[in-house]
């Protein structure tokens, strides 16, 4: 596992921004029928630079069956490289996604709970009283987990 102490800056370095957001209201509401919270992340690499390394990481929310409404929440962060550490990696050889993936939400966590807050505000003001409040954490399966 990659030691990103020892080729980032510290979080309170990198940059954070909102990327996206898309939100779509559905009339049907599933009476009757038993319906299921589906949250789902996604982390893509954009670029990697001289300085930084660029990612996007989405949140999609939405029901099985198809009801209430479909949110998707994208922030966009990069990670600045410690110079010094830099040239020991061949940066291309990694597979920098799944590296943060396992990296247990030390990097992502600042990135994920933005998103999570914002979901909750968005829903509380759309759907009724009531928040929808997804984890801070990530939704994602990674090679290391059970099926």
């Amino acid at each position: 596992m990659l030691d990103f102490e020892k080729f980032f800056e510290s979080t309170k370095s990198k940059e954070i921004y909102l990327d996206n957001i898309q939100f779509k209201r559905i009339n049907k509401k599933g009476a009757g029928e038993k319906v299921s919270l589906v949250c789902k992340d996604d982390l893509k690499l954009r670029e990697i630079t001289e300085d930084r390394a660029c990612f996007t990481l989405t949140r999609h929310i939405g029901f099985k069956p198809v009801s209430f409404f479909e949110l998707s929440i994208s922030f966009g962060f990069s990670l600045l490289f410690k110079q010094e550490n830099k040239s020991i990696i061949k940066w291309e050889d990694i597979d920098l996604v799944n590296e943060l993936l396992r990296d247990n939400g030390v990097f992502i966590g600042p990135v994920i709970s933005r998103i999570s807050l914002l979901i909750a505000q968005i829903t509380s003001s759309t759907i009724g009283q009531m928040p929808l409040i997804t984890p801070p954490t990530l939704c994602i399966k990674t090679s290391d987990d059970e099926e």
